[in-house]
Parts: C-alpha cells; structure tokens; sequence
C-alpha cells in the first residue's frame, strides 16, 4: 500500500492539469495519502477507514504531498523508488 500511495503521490505531484478558464496556464497539484493496512472484516474496514483518516490529517498537519501510514512516528514525505504511473488520458 505505501509503494502505491507513493507512485500515485509522485503521478500526481508531476502532472499539470490544464483549467478551462485558461488552459494555456495548467496547475499542478499535490496530494497527502493516510494509510491503514491490515483489516480482515467489516468491522476491521470501518477501523481502518478511521485509521487512515487520522492518518491523513497527521500529514496535513505536517505539511502537503506525503503519505502517511498508520502508526509512523513522524509524517515525512516517503521517497520509495518505483516505475512512474501513466497519466489517465484527459477527456
């Protein structure tokens, strides 16, 4: 789960998305990941959905464009080296 999240952090991080306002001037965007692995049953999945939600205001709080899983002493920004995502084609 966390090489994922971190792929998707990195995918999101490098992609410009044009505005229709003005597409000539694309942003870029990042995104903070909460992580809970581990859960068996419904009741697991409802613990870890609050799990990762906590997780994720952690790293809000500690800054942006970080993954953080449940139980990570400090937030930080996880560089794991992976294959890059491919971009979902815009519509």
């Amino acid at each position: 789960a966390l090489r994922l999240a971190n792929r998707m952090r990195t995918a999101i991080e490098h992609s410009q998305v044009a505005m229709p306002a003005d597409p000539s001037s694309p942003i870029r965007c990042t995104v903070t990941i909460g992580i809970s692995e581990g859960f068996a049953n419904a009741q697991d999945l409802d613990r870890a959905t609050q799990e990762a939600d906590a997780a994720l205001y952690r790293g809000k709080h500690a800054g942006r464009n970080r993954v953080v899983r449940v139980g990570d002493a400090a937030p930080a920004s996880a560089e794991i080296e992976s294959a890059p995502l491919q971009a979902w084609p815009a519509n």
